[in-house]
Parts: C-alpha cells; structure tokens; sequence
C-alpha cells in the first residue's frame, strides 16, 4: 500500500525475475493507438535479471499515466527491453518515489500534433 492514494507514485524493481512478459508497438507505425494495442506482439523471457519501472496512479490520475501501474522492463543486458505486461517476482530491491509536481510541455511547431483530434 502507498501512503496516500490520491498521489502519484514511482517505482523501481532491480533483481531476480522467475518471469516478465512484455508487449511492444511497431517502430513509427502511424495506426491509431487502439489497432497497435489489437495485434501488439507479446514475448515472455523466464528467469530474467533486470530493472522494473514505472509510475502507480490514483484513478484521478488516469488521464496522465493509465489507472494502477505503467511498467516498463530493462534486462541487466539491455536486450530486452519494453512495456510490462505481466511478471512474477524471485528476489528484489524495491524503491519508492511520491510524485509531487508534474511538468507538461506541448510541441511548439508539429504539424501532426496539431491536426490530430485527442478524445
């Protein structure tokens, strides 16, 4: 459990993992975001070491970070590496950040950002 649950949170996971399974997106596919995640291919490494991170967020947070944990997965070789899918745990160091200020910056001069329609 976190202190509070209407914070923002990050983590970090170094060590042994029995099992990580991740997802990942085609480099510079120009599909919208909701047909990449339909047929994003999925790869499983067993008894992997590597580092773990992301952030937790509070449901009021979803539109920033997506609702619970965002994780992303670097294996100690750096050759396996993307978007946590699920994973489960051997032997870990685990840290804790509270998220209190969040920065936002806007493409200044990008054609694609400014005609596309965000829902």
């Amino acid at each position: 459990r976190f202190p509070t649950a209407n914070t923002a949170y990050t983590i970090v996971m170094t060590g042994q993992f029995k099992e990580v399974t991740v997802s990942s997106k085609p480099a510079n596919n120009t599909r919208p975001y909701d047909e990449i995640m339909a047929d994003q291919p999925y790869f499983t490494k067993e008894n992997i070491s590597g580092t773990m991170l992301g952030v937790w967020a509070p449901k009021h947070l979803t539109d920033l970070f997506g609702i619970g944990f965002h994780l992303h997965f670097v294996s100690e070789d750096k050759t396996f590496t993307a978007h946590v899918q699920n994973f489960i745990t051997e032997n870990l160091a685990i840290e804790l950040g509270k998220i209190t200020q969040i920065e936002q910056e806007f493409p200044d001069e990008d054609e694609n950002f400014d005609q596309h329609l965000f829902q």
